[in-house]
């Protein structure tokens, strides 16, 4: 008998929180970031810089990490003369103990940060037999480790003060499967994942005061994908993204707390139609569409920047 009372409590908690989400979606509140301390990893250039152009702007003090330490002075100077105060340090966020050490530094100089931005990320854009164990370990030591090392060396203080927010650069790659990018979607599905259940676990101890972001963005126009080659470049949702947009929207997902942002919102109908139709009829249409050649062509950059 009590089970089914406590299924009908459960079932209007659902009902009124799926309303509440969708009013939430239709009218967004939003928060101010005057006054937030944000570290940004892979800020020196794309979309790390232009994200932390944006946050400048909106009053946040901002605490700049890369290992291009020359690319991250422009970077800082470019928002000093914003007229926002900026920290900027060089750190390998593949290495643990570098991490600890440099946020350690972060601390003394700019105090408790109080959103962290993990943007770094690299791609290898081989195919899963050409992956060298290297190439794979270097893939997740900045998709996926690194995250983990930053978010247990920050997460405490604001565990602490119950207040806090931590956002993921992760990618549609998360979500979906991508040929030439085997050891890419796993990374990406891996942080995906992280965020996933440590929202869960955290909000599990009582600390609903800190919030959690995975932003998930298409092919972006930043070099890191150069070469890739899309067959319908201007169909909705399957062309590359400007970065400066993209920025605008991680910076909209963080104001709006939102749990997930697709970009283009069109990815997320992509997701939802993946779950529903059968598997092979999926694959037909990701090759119709061209995703198993988008790689063939790809060039990348090859260095530490999303």
């Amino acid at each position: 008998m009590w089970v089914v009372v406590d299924f009908i409590k459960l079932l209007f908690v659902v009902v009124y929180q799926v309303f509440q989400a969708l009013a939430q979606f239709v009218f967004p509140r939003r928060k101010s970031l005057r006054g937030e301390t944000v570290l940004i990893t892979g800020a020196a250039s794309g979309i790390g810089r232009l994200t932390a152009l944006i946050l400048a702007k909106k009053g946040c003090k901002l605490v700049l990490w890369d290992i291009n330490l020359e690319a991250l002075k422009a970077v800082a100077q470019e928002i000093q003369d914003l007229g926002a105060e900026t920290h900027y340090f060089e750190c390998d966020v593949r290495k643990k103990d570098e991490v600890e050490k440099v946020a350690n530094a972060v601390e003394d100089q700019a105090g408790n940060v109080t959103i962290l931005i993990n943007n770094a990320g690299v791609v290898t854009g081989k195919k899963f037999l050409n992956c060298s164990e290297s190439d794979v370990m270097r893939t997740f030591q900045v998709n996926s480790l690194a995250h983990i090392w930053t978010i247990q060396r920050f997460i405490p203080s604001m565990m602490e003060k119950n207040r806090g927010h931590i956002v993921s650069i992760a990618s549609v790659a998360g979500y979906f499967g991508l040929v030439g990018c085997v050891d890419y979607c796993a990374s990406k599905f891996a942080a995906v994942g992280l965020i996933e259940a440590l929202r869960r676990e955290i909000h599990g101890l009582g600390k609903m005061g800190i919030e959690f972001t995975t932003i998930c963005p298409h092919f972006t126009a930043t070099g890191m994908f150069a070469g890739v080659k899309l067959k319908y470049p201007n169909l909705p949702g399957l062309g590359e993204l400007k970065p400066e947009f993209v920025a605008e929207k991680i910076v909209d997902g963080i104001e709006t707390n939102s749990r997930t942002v697709f970009i283009p919102f069109m990815s997320r109908i992509s997701y939802y139609l993946q779950t529903v139709i059968p598997t092979h009829s999926s694959d037909m249409l990701v090759r119709f569409l061209g995703g198993d050649e988008a790689m063939d062509t790809f060039v990348g950059r090859r260095q530490t920047k999303t």
